[in-house]
């Protein structure tokens, strides 16, 4: 497949996970949505999951096997920094404000975090 075909496919999936994940967990965690109440632990795990899921048709033995090769601790750190906690706090916030707030400063805030975080970690 042409590399640019797939970067086009792994940003609009992206869009269309994270628009998904802001109106699904808007819905659920308001009284509108009351039959179908999930909590912000729920939500999470549905995120996981579901990404997981949809991104494993991309993954090739030789990809586990580079993944594998950055040892235990650093799995265990960008599992921590990057995995379940940052879509568990957003859901949490997203009992008190608006979808459409979460939408604009979430993925913002990803790129001024990272920002901040690559240079306390370079010290540059």
């Amino acid at each position: 497949m042409n590399i640019r075909v797939l970067a086009i496919l792994a940003g609009l999936s992206t869009i269309g996970i994270y628009a998904l994940q802001f109106v699904g967990a808007r819905f659920s965690l308001t009284t509108q949505g009351e039959f179908a109440r999930l909590t912000s632990t729920d939500l999470t795990i549905l995120r996981i999951i579901a990404s997981g899921l949809f991104f494993v048709p991309f993954l090739r033995l030789r990809h586990v096997r580079a993944f594998l090769n950055l040892g235990w601790k650093r799995i265990a750190l960008l599992t921590a920094l990057a995995g379940a906690p940052y879509p568990f706090l957003i859901n949490i916030g997203l009992g008190f404000t608006p979808a459409a707030h979460a939408a604009a400063i979430l993925p913002s805030s990803v790129v001024l975090f990272s920002a901040i975080l690559g240079l306390i970690a370079f010290k540059a």
